[in-house]
C-alpha cells in the first residue's frame, strides 16, 4: 500500500472517485486561480489604455507556448516519478526528479534566451504594429526573465503530483 508521507493518505485503497477528486480538486483550484489572476491582469492592463492591452495580448501567446513546454515537461516527468514509485523504486523516483528538474533548467534557459532574441520579430510575426511594439517587447522581456521560476514551478508541482502529494 503506497501511502503519501506529507498527507498520510493511502491512495491504493478506498473509493476510486474520492482519491481522483483528491487529487484532481488542489490542480483545479490552481487552474482557477491562475485564470483569475488572468482575468486581473487582462481589467487591470486595460485601465493603461488599448495599446497597453494589446501588448499583453500579443505577447501573451508566446508565453502560452512556453507553458505548454512547461507543462509537457512537468507531466513527462511526473508520469515516470509515478511510475517508479508504484514499482517501489525509490531511486529510480528520485533520480528521475532530479534529471526533470535539470533538464527544466535547462530547457527554460535556453527558452528565454531564444525567446529574448527573437522577441522582436516574433511580436511582428504575431501583429504587433508601431504602437504596441515597443510596449509588447517590454512586456515579454519581463515575462521570459521570470521564464525560469515559472517552468520550475510547473515542473516540480507536477513531481509532487507523480509522488501522491497534491496538495
Amino acid at each position: 500500500m503506497k501511502t503519501s508521507k506529507l498527507s498520510g493518505r493511502d491512495l491504493t485503497s478506498g473509493s476510486l472517485q474520492r482519491n481522483i477528486w483528491y487529487l484532481a480538486l488542489p490542480m483545479i483550484l490552481e487552474t482557477g486561480v491562475q485564470n483569475v489572476s488572468q482575468v486581473l491582469d487582462t481589467y487591470w492592463v486595460g485601465q493603461l489604455g488599448s495599446a497597453a492591452l494589446a501588448a499583453v495580448t500579443v505577447s501573451i501567446t508566446i508565453r502560452w507556448v512556453l507553458n505548454s513546454l512547461a507543462n509537457g515537461l512537468g507531466i513527462g516527468g511526473m508520469a515516470v516519478v509515478a511510475r517508479r514509485i508504484g514499482e517501489r523504486e525509490r531511486e529510480a523516483a528520485a533520480h528521475a526528479l532530479w534529471q526533470t528538474i535539470l533538464l527544466s533548467i535547462s530547457v527554460s534557459l535556453v527558452l528565454a534566451v531564444t525567446g529574448l532574441i527573437l522577441a522582436h520579430p516574433l511580436l511582428l510575426l504575431l501583429g504587433a504594429d508601431a504602437e504596441v511594439l515597443p510596449l509588447a517587447l517590454a512586456y515579454l522581456r519581463v515575462t521570459l526573465s521570470g521564464l525560469f521560476t515559472l517552468i520550475l514551478v510547473f515542473v516540480i508541482n507536477s513531481m509532487l503530483r507523480g509522488a501522491g502529494e497534491a496538495r
